[in-house]
């Protein structure tokens, strides 16, 4: 009776252990899987972050020294007075012409791809017509 007492109390120590191995077995898979594609995440989560205040910062001061160069080339040819509000509406004309130029050279490559699906499907009906 004693012996497969031990058997039985040795069967559950190693279910338990074996149920405990397979828990761990879990944990680490799910801390591999979270590494893998959490971590990817948040490192271009950062990046993107420190990119964005770089390219923000570079913008900021190629627009002070445009301005600084549009003030000295208004005084050189002898105007008075505050540039910022033109300075502001010449940045502003600027952005909205190059916004129709790419704007323009996309239609006009969008077109050329439309014509090409059309000329497809017509010679597509040419031939389920046969």
């Amino acid at each position: 009776v004693e012996g497969a007492i031990n058997d039985q109390l040795l069967d559950r120590l190693n279910h338990v252990q074996s149920a405990t191995l397979l828990y761990f077995q879990s944990i680490l898979a799910f801390a591999l899987d979270e590494c893998s594609h959490v971590l990817p995440g948040a490192a271009s989560f950062v990046l993107h972050c420190c990119l964005y205040v770089s390219v923000y910062a570079l913008v900021s001061q190629a627009m002070d020294w445009l301005y600084e160069v549009m003030v000295g080339i208004f005084e050189y040819f002898g105007f008075d007075g505050s540039y910022e509000h033109s300075f502001h509406a010449a940045a502003l004309f600027a952005g909205l012409f190059a916004a129709r130029l790419t704007g323009a050279l996309w239609d006009w490559n969008e077109n050329e791809h439309y014509q090409d699906r059309v000329a497809r499907r017509l010679r597509n009906r040419r031939h389920m017509k046969r």
